[in-house]
């Protein structure tokens, strides 16, 4: 975390080769608009629909979750209340390998984006990432994919590092 805080994306950098053993760099760290939508196409038609299905049912649920705002005058004339609005951006950390579920996209994702939240950052160690992964993320809203995974990502999305803005 202090690594990553200090030295920002050279750290990121560094961490990548060191503990998952890959070469990355500013150029391919974040995950296209093309390799999201090449991957999600991947995913079986069926799985897709699944992943819509869930994600309409986990979006249901959470929206009466949301509270409402709150208006009115008390016995002195003076207008008081509430409003209630969503963070500016989340981060959300997907494992990859054997553990990409795409669930652990919805879970997180979808929520914030019935929250009314714009910025979806997900980050997931670096790797071929799953088709059903991508189709979630898509489904999700989740606004952007970077490979990086570990300590070191939640700490680029806490602190930011380079072109990760901070969450």
């Amino acid at each position: 975390l202090a690594a990553v805080r200090a030295e920002g994306m050279e750290a990121l950098l560094r961490f990548a080769r060191q503990f998952d053993k890959v070469e990355i760099d500013e150029s391919n760290i974040r995950v296209s608009a093309e390799e999201i939508e090449a991957g999600a196409a991947q995913c079986p038609a069926q799985v897709r629909e699944a992943i819509a299905f869930a994600a309409a049912r986990i979006g249901a649920y959470h929206a009466r979750q949301r509270p409402a705002d709150q208006a009115f005058t008390d016995e002195a004339g003076v207008e008081l209340g509430w409003r209630w609005t969503p963070l500016e951006a989340v981060g959300i950390y997907v494992p990859g390998g054997r553990a990409a579920y795409p669930s652990t996209v919805l879970m997180n994702a979808v929520p914030a984006k019935v929250a009314g939240v714009e910025r979806i950052a997900m980050v997931t160690p670096p790797g071929r990432l799953q088709p059903a992964v991508l189709a979630a993320a898509k489904e999700a809203g989740v606004t952007e994919i970077w490979r990086v995974g570990g300590a070191q990502a939640v700490a680029a999305l806490a602190y930011g590092a380079g072109p990760i803005k901070p969450v």
